[in-house]
């Protein structure tokens, strides 16, 4: 037995959890996404579900939700994923029609707010749908 399989077993596991840490923080970075958000937001008016959506291009599966606040939206990822959050203003908000499930996509809604641009996918499509009752 040789030295790197003497050490490997107990060298792995902080090599993973680096490696995990290194590209939570990529992604979280290229969505535009941070740890804490630079407005105070208050409690929130109510919260969706986990559900899937793409931030500024980088997928997230069954990992992100969306709070409603007066103010706006913020679109947040579960820790164990970066934990990153993102400030939708309502003031310059775009939410674009729903579009109908296709094929192998499943039904989508875009909002846009400034430079952002976050597609959300089926139940949280809903929930910002201006047209759904509210409970």
């Amino acid at each position: 037995m040789n030295d790197f399989e003497r050490i490997f077993p107990y060298v792995f596991p902080f090599f993973f959890v680096g490696m995990w840490l290194l590209v939570t923080t990529i992604l979280r970075s290229v969505s535009g996404m941070t740890r804490e958000l630079a407005v105070s937001v208050g409690s929130a008016l109510r919260e969706s579900r986990w559900g899937s959506m793409t931030v500024n291009g980088v997928a997230a599966r069954n990992c992100a939700k969306i709070e409603e606040h007066p103010d706006g939206y913020v679109v947040r990822m579960q820790w164990i994923f970066g934990g990153g959050r993102l400030w939708l203003s309502k003031a310059d908000l775009r939410i674009g029609d729903a579009q109908p499930k296709r094929f192998l996509y499943p039904r989508s809604r875009t909002m846009i707010s400034g430079l952002n641009q976050v597609v959300l996918f089926d139940e949280l499509s809903d929930f910002v749908a201006p047209d759904v009752r509210r409970h």
